[in-house]
């Protein structure tokens, strides 16, 4: 069984589409391919967008203004408080007392919440890499 694409208007066969309950036939009326690309171009452009409307979120959730994040980031010149990068930056906060300590790049902010903000899981941690 085969399927024309509204995108690219080329016969594909079903397996080359998504599923899609609201579709009349139940299979997306854009090929896997077309979608992916649109997605991809949908996210460039507006990726900037995006980021602000997360960051706006962010903020409200731990209560911070963007003055605080501003001051916060220039305090630590744009970057990581661990690895130094200059990435988009998350807000930092202790688990137990809600406090904010900083600002993480999403790798270390990850790295830290995975390891449940543990001194001793972290220090196990760094014995281990040591090996």
């Amino acid at each position: 069984m085969t399927k024309k694409c509204a995108s690219c208007k080329i016969e594909k066969e079903i397996k080359d589409f998504t599923r899609g309950e609201s579709c009349k036939d139940g299979i997306r009326t854009h090929c896997k391919k077309c979608r992916a690309e649109e997605s991809k171009t949908y996210k460039l452009l507006h990726k900037e967008q995006t980021q602000r409307q997360r960051q706006k979120e962010r903020l409200i959730k731990y209560g911070v203004t963007i003055e605080e994040y501003i001051r916060l980031s220039k305090n630590q010149n744009g970057k990581c408080a661990i690895c130094r990068k200059e990435m988009n930056l998350c807000i930092d906060h202790n688990h137990k007392n809600g406090k904010i300590r900083g600002l993480l790049c999403r790798n270390c902010n990850f790295g830290i919440g995975f390891m449940e903000d543990s001194i001793k899981l972290l220090e196990k941690a760094i014995r281990y890499l040591k090996k």
